[in-house]
């Protein structure tokens, strides 16, 4: 499945998804603000890098990090499951436990307890857990689809290229045009 597959999830009432990335692909990600705005929903990130969840805002046409003093008690997972609030929460690294190990016990537990509190509830409380390589135990498979977002295709690499030399070709330097020759070919 593919990351533009999480609104249909998302309306069949999945609660929680798993989302291989690129870490380039970072700002892609956080096109869970525009879903977060379709459902009224506040859109919030965190990392092992931030002390508490962070609310994605757009400000001045650019999307921004903004502190909050939510999740400051170190165990994000815990903090979410008893102050359980409506909202997207983009989690980076949770799955991965440092050492590329396999998903401790409790954090299973707490992953299956999160699917069911969501089931349970009135509110809108999604989990994206974004990771390079995602690898569920099998207990966590039924219940937490996996995600990608897929480095481009040829044809999608064409079309920026193609899109890139229609733009500048011959505006600002001549060279340019055997530039988009070299570019074209290389795609291909």
């Amino acid at each position: 499945m593919k990351l533009t597959d999480w609104p249909a999830l998302a309306n069949q009432n999945t609660p929680i998804v798993a989302v291989e990335y690129h870490t380039p692909d970072r700002m892609q990600i956080l096109q869970f603000y525009h879903w977060g705005e379709e459902r009224s929903l506040s859109v919030f990130v965190w990392n092992p890098g931030y002390c508490g969840l962070q609310q994605l805002i757009q400000h001045q046409g650019q999307y921004i990090l903004q502190s909050t003093d939510r999740g400051k008690n170190g165990d994000i997972i815990q903090y979410l499951l008893e102050e359980y609030q409506p909202g997207i929460y983009l989690l980076e690294g949770v799955l991965n436990e440092g050492d590329g190990s396999k998903i401790s016990q409790k954090f299973s537990y707490q992953l299956l307890n999160a699917c069911h509190q969501a089931l349970w509830s009135q509110q809108h409380h999604y989990w994206v857990l974004l990771e390079t390589y995602v690898q569920l135990s099998l207990e966590l498979q039924p219940f937490i689809p996996i995600l990608s977002n897929p480095l481009p295709d040829q044809q999608q690499v064409q079309m920026v290229v193609q899109q890139f030399c229609d733009t500048w070709v011959g505006r600002s330097h001549p060279g340019f045009s055997s530039l988009r020759s070299a570019i074209a070919i290389a795609a291909l």
